[in-house]
């Protein structure tokens, strides 16, 4: 079991006086091959105005998923912040290869 704990600002420019926030969530590829094949669905939570994180649990290990905030107003959602990330790496999976070179000042 994995988890992530998401946090961000007050937005700098509002339409209104904010009520909340939703926090949309989704798999985008993993190295596990049986849940890679799964058609990956989309979660939400929504949480109160002076709230300014989330607690996503249950994600699946050595998965990358997309994470995107929204504050809303008595407008609606406004345009999210979003961002990618990856849970723990399990496994044998190979890791990139990095040649460092010598650098010169």
């Amino acid at each position: 079991q994995t988890s992530l704990n998401v946090s961000w600002l007050e937005p700098v420019l509002k339409n209104g006086v904010i009520t909340g926030y939703k926090v949309g969530y989704q798999p985008v590829s993993s190295l596990d091959p049986v849940y890679n094949s799964t058609p990956f669905e989309k979660s939400e939570i929504e949480v109160s105005e002076d709230t300014h994180q989330a607690y996503l649990e249950d994600l699946h290990p050595s998965t990358q998923y997309s994470v995107s905030v929204f504050a809303k107003t008595a407008a609606g959602y406004g345009p999210p912040a979003s961002f990618l990330c990856w849970t723990v790496i399990l496994g044998d999976h190979v890791s990139p290869s990095l040649k460092l070179l010598p650098i010169e000042a």
